[in-house]
């Protein structure tokens, strides 16, 4: 950031300095009453200083741009158009297809490349070298993620609390399983619209989501209300009559 201050506070100084040349300049050209030809010659010379300085600030603010760009680790669009990035990406959609995977973000989406952390950058001097990681996944796989929320259980003179590895799982739904994301990391599309899977997820049948979660019981006697989703709600109330007397 400093640096790009500092490269707009010289970029300032140089303008105003060829500004006040060619002022100077066309002044002294009328108070010497130069020929028609000289005049010319003069006011195409400053013309050309002009033009050179206004494209050097253009250029300087096109890196400026890439390298914030590049440091928020997003595609910088000054250097990578989205006709560039769509055309290169239909190239390697046919490519992966072959092979059974496909794009996890679709070539029609094409802005939603320019909003994700995909992007690792190589800066010098004068060049930029963007690497852009393209996300792929299986092309007959269908996962979504969801966040889970355990809602304790009111039971005589206690609560009782199912104890999960993580708040977020994944599933397949085509394969009818599931898996525990305990990397809080690596899928939160809530933050980025992107959400990595691990390669090493481990899948289990849907219907043994239940199976082997501990339950934690206290005699805490409170009770105990569980946010869901936006104005809903779950109570958790604890009973002060001994079942067994039933």
């Amino acid at each position: 950031m400093a640096d790009m201050v500092s490269n707009a506070n010289n970029l300032t100084q140089d303008l105003n300095t060829v500004l006040d040349q060619s002022k100077q300049a066309l002044t002294n050209m009328f108070l010497e009453q130069s020929t028609n030809e000289d005049i010319e010659n003069i006011m195409i010379q400053h013309i050309l200083s002009l033009y050179r300085s206004q494209e050097k600030t253009a250029q300087i603010i096109r890196i400026n741009t890439a390298t914030t760009a590049c440091q928020n680790k997003r595609i910088p669009a000054t250097i990578v158009s989205a006709e560039m990035l769509k055309a290169d990406l239909l190239k390697l959609q046919e490519k992966v297809n072959k092979e059974g995977w496909e794009l996890s973000i679709s070539p029609q989406d094409i802005g939603k490349y320019f909003t994700v952390d995909i992007v690792s950058c190589m800066i010098t001097t004068d060049k930029i070298m963007v690497r852009i990681k393209i996300p792929v996944r299986h092309a007959k796989k269908i996962w979504r993620s969801f966040d889970i929320k355990t809602i304790p259980m009111g039971d005589y003179k206690s609560t009782c609390t199912t104890q999960i590895p993580s708040t977020r799982i994944v599933t397949s739904i085509n394969e009818d399983k599931f898996g525990w994301m305990t990397d809080d990391q690596a899928c939160k599309p809530e933050h980025n619209s992107l959400c990595h899977i691990p390669r090493d997820i481990h899948l289990k049948p849907l219907r043994n989501i239940s199976k082997s979660l501990d339950i934690t019981c206290t005699g805490d006697t409170t009770t105990v209300l569980t946010h869901l989703e936006e104005d809903t709600f779950a109570i958790t109330c604890t009973t002060q009559n001994d079942p067994s007397s039933r």
